[in-house]
């Protein structure tokens, strides 16, 4: 075997937080609890992307993340309120 240095790789990992599929802040909760706790446990950092139209209905669950040092993406102001024409 040579001594030749590889690349260090990574993976991003990445979740998109949708009303149709979370719901109230109280299932948001549930739904993440399992999530989250592996992720904290093995100290995985994640990208969580949020619409921006649930964000003032889950700011409690949005700080979680944030104090969890998780990063916070735009997923765009409401998703389904686009028009492609």
């Amino acid at each position: 075997m040579n001594n030749t240095i590889l690349p260090q790789f990574g993976i991003s990992l990445t979740f998109d937080v949708e009303s149709h599929e979370i719901g109230e802040p109280r299932q948001f909760a549930e739904s993440m609890k399992p999530i989250l706790d592996v992720l904290i446990e093995k100290e995985i950092k994640a990208t969580f992307f949020v619409c921006g139209n649930l964000i003032r209905y889950w700011k409690d669950e949005i700080k979680l993340l944030d104090s969890h040092g998780f990063e916070i993406g735009l997923h765009g102001a409401a998703w389904g309120s686009w028009r492609l024409v």
